[in-house]
């Protein structure tokens, strides 16, 4: 579907008593929507629920591994809510999961404090964008055809969509009628176009939200309202 960015601030509260807040500034049509800085794509959030049957209070640490490692990274520690958010840009694409342990050292004397533990589901962290591997753009009479193949390492490929002179985008039907594939081509032909020169750009996006985008110029010979 269209992207429909969060209004509301974000807030998070760091260990250091920093308090840091994330926010985007309105976007209603499709072009500001594009325009969106895409600096928060890499951003992961994991919250948790724990309680002591004592009323102790607990700090939580927060770590990392690669599905089929044996070494867990530490993301952060001594947090007092049951959440954290973190930037996975410094993670080779793959699959992680996320362990969190409680300790209730804060209200207990040493020696007489316990820690438990949760290991998340396995989840895909993805942050290389698809490659536009192949466009073509030729003039018809009155129309573009717009070819070419799209490809992407991790995930599948979501959507394909095209823009003709940084029109709004449209969904393009791949060959095979889904975009469910790593791999895929694609072939539409842009009706109703007018005579002269055109940009015709083609964006792909994976299922992790990944996007690029290609483009191409192309000349229209005949005026398809004459």
């Amino acid at each position: 579907g269209e992207l429909q960015p969060r209004l509301e601030p974000v807030t998070q509260s760091l260990p250091g008593g920093q308090r840091v807040e994330y926010s985007a500034p309105s976007a209603t049509t499709p072009r500001q929507l594009r325009e969106l800085p895409a600096w928060a794509r890499g951003l992961r959030s994991v919250q948790w629920r724990a309680s002591d049957p004592n009323g102790d209070p607990l700090r939580f640490r927060v770590e990392v591994r690669e599905e089929g490692g044996t070494a867990w990274i530490e993301l952060a520690k001594d947090l007092e809510q049951p959440q954290w958010t973190w930037d996975t840009a410094a993670l080779p694409d793959g699959r992680y999961r996320v362990r969190v342990l409680a300790g209730d050292e804060a209200g207990n004397a040493v020696g007489e404090e316990t820690v438990a533990e949760a290991v998340s589901q396995p989840f895909t962290v993805d942050n290389t964008p698809p490659l536009v591997t192949a466009l073509a753009a030729r003039a018809e009479a009155g129309a573009v055809r717009v070819s070419g193949a799209a490809s992407d390492a991790a995930s599948p490929l979501q959507r394909i969509e095209v823009s003709l002179d940084d029109g709004p985008w449209r969904a393009v039907t791949p060959a095979g009628g889904f975009t469910d594939q790593r791999t895929h081509a694609f072939d539409v032909r842009l009706e109703r176009v007018q005579r002269g020169g055109h940009a015709v750009s083609v964006r792909v996006v994976d299922l992790a939200g990944n996007a690029a985008t290609r483009a191409e110029r192309v000349t229209v010979v005949a005026d398809p309202a004459r």
